[in-house]
C-alpha cells in the first residue's frame, strides 16, 4: 500500500512540474506522439518566448498564439486536428501538441535538420539559419541539465548512439 501511494505521489509531482506554462507530462506526450525529442520541443518553447494566453501580432497581419507561438496561417490544419484559435491561445497542452505536430511535419519534409528546425520559424534563409542556431544552442543547454552523463558524441541533435 505504501509503495502504491509513493508511486501515485511521484506521478503527481512529475505531472505538476512545468516548463514555460506547460506541464512536463504534456511535453512528453507531444514528444511521444510525434516522435520529436522533448528537449527539442522545450528548446523551441524557450526560443519562441511565448506564454499561455498571449497572441502576438505580426507585421503581415497574422498572429502567433501561445507558448509555441503558432501562426494563424496554421489554423486550417489545426482545426482539422480539432484545435481552434482559442485552444491554441489558451490551452498550453493543445498548443504544444499542434506546435510539435508542425515541427514533426518540417522534420519529415526537410532532410537537413538545421533547415527543418529553422522552418518552424521562417523559410527565409537568414531568419531560418539564425533561429535554428538559437534553438540548437538552447537544446545543448537543456541536454546538459537533463542528461549530464551522456557522452559528447551522443549529445548532438539527430545523433543516434
Amino acid at each position: 500500500m505504501r509503495e502504491c501511494l509513493i508511486s501515485i505521489w511521484m506521478q503527481l509531482m512529475i505531472d505538476s512540474v512545468a516548463f514555460h506554462d506547460v506541464s512536463i507530462a504534456c511535453i512528453n506526450q507531444a514528444a511521444a506522439t510525434y516522435a520529436v525529442p522533448a528537449e527539442l520541443i522545450m528548446s523551441i518553447i524557450f526560443v519562441e518566448g511565448g506564454r499561455n494566453g498571449i497572441a502576438m501580432s505580426n507585421n503581415n497581419g497574422t498572429f502567433d498564439y501561445g507558448v509555441m507561438q503558432i501562426n494563424t496561417t496554421w489554423l486550417p490544419e489545426a482545426k482539422e486536428k480539432g484545435a481552434s484559435a482559442y485552444d491554441l491561445q489558451y490551452d498550453a497542452c493543445e498548443n504544444v501538441m499542434i506546435g510539435t505536430w508542425i515541427l514533426s511535419q518540417n522534420l519529415a519534409k526537410e532532410p537537413n535538420l538545421l533547415k527543418a528546425v529553422g522552418n518552424y520559424h521562417s523559410h527565409t534563409p537568414a531568419l531560418n539559419y539564425n533561429y535554428a542556431q538559437q534553438v540548437l544552442f538552447i537544446y545543448g543547454k537543456i541536454r546538459k541539465i537533463l542528461a549530464p552523463g551522456i557522452s559528447p558524441r551522443c549529445d548532438q541533435l539527430g545523433q543516434v548512439c
